[in-house]
């Protein structure tokens, strides 16, 4: 393991780390024996790995994961939604990945619902501060037939390395809602998603995405951005 490497005397010739996320902690406690870095976002390849030999690779998408196996509506109806407008997050319930603006910002649209898929520590503070319109699923293993249900992705952190449902939205045609930060600025521009630096913005972006049209085109160009 990582640690054994770092506490022997002898040094591996090829010692290849794979920085997938920000944790400059860890990466600093190896970088003694590293030989290349394999970044999941340019962010990463430039900054504390920028001295060493690299190549930037995001992550691919499960098949099996992102497989539509239910129709949209009988997924919807599990949860009593009809014509409803529907904003997801996937992702873990934690401050980082910013769902109370999705709380918050929900509360604008009293036709609209957030859907919440995933776990975590912040479970119990959101759920306080939620209304009617939010649903907290928990983990899903069927994941493409939930984000096959939504009308938004919205996913919002204040850091990330590559999020996978990101990819996972491009390929499955789910419009964006994403902050600028780990791989976004590598992948996706205005044209694409829309970009957002606040929960003011989040409220202006979901006005926008009741447009039929705008969500067509941003779908279009990312699933291109996808393929290419």
């Amino acid at each position: 393991d990582m640690n054994s490497l770092i506490g022997n005397s002898v040094r591996p010739n090829v010692c290849i780390y794979n920085a997938c996320g920000e944790n400059v902690v860890e990466f600093n406690k190896c970088n003694k024996i590293i030989t290349h870095v394999i970044a999941s976002n340019s962010n990463i390849a430039n900054t504390f790995a920028a001295k060493y030999p690299k190549d930037i690779i995001c992550p691919g998408i499960e098949p099996e994961r992102v497989k539509i196996s239910t129709d949209k509506k009988v997924i919807r109806s599990q949860l009593g939604l009809k014509d409803d407008f529907v904003i997801g997050m996937v992702s873990r319930l934690d401050y980082q990945k910013r769902q109370i603006w999705l709380v918050d910002a929900i509360k604008e649209f009293p036709k609209a619902k957030a859907v919440f898929i995933g776990s975590g520590p912040d479970l119990k503070p959101l759920k306080e501060k939620a209304n009617h319109q939010c649903y907290f699923l928990g983990h899903k293993d069927n994941i493409g037939d939930w984000l096959n249900c939504l009308d938004v992705l919205c996913q919002v952190s204040s850091t990330e390395g590559c999020s996978a449902v990101i990819f996972e939205a491009m390929y499955l045609k789910i419009p964006l809602i994403v902050t600028n930060v780990g791989a976004v600025p590598d992948l996706l521009t205005n044209k694409s998603a829309l970009i957002i630096n606040s929960q003011k913005e989040l409220i202006g972006a979901i006005k926008k995405l009741h447009d039929v049209t705008l969500r067509e085109s941003l779908t279009r160009n990312a699933y291109e951005v996808f393929l290419s």
